[in-house]
């Protein structure tokens, strides 16, 4: 019963790992950006650390609803 309460937030997850996952990859695999500049390995890891850094707060905003959820399941 467990299991079928939290698909939704399971199916969630998933679906926002596989946008990480795919993002992730664009930005390791793209040539150049929108503009027009080629990117280069460092360009591509401040690219990658800004994307991370954006995933964490997601990731720290989901956590805080879980908890507030499980805190409020048990009163």
């Amino acid at each position: 019963m467990f299991i079928m309460k939290n698909s939704g937030w399971r199916m969630t997850n998933l679906f926002l790992v596989l946008i990480f996952v795919v993002v992730t990859v664009w930005i390791l695999m793209r040539g150049t950006d929108t503009t027009g500049s080629v990117q280069t390995p460092a360009i591509k890891l401040i690219n990658l650390m800004i994307w991370v850094g954006f995933a964490a707060v997601i990731v720290v905003i989901e956590l805080i609803i879980w908890w507030a959820a499980k805190a409020r399941k048990h009163r």
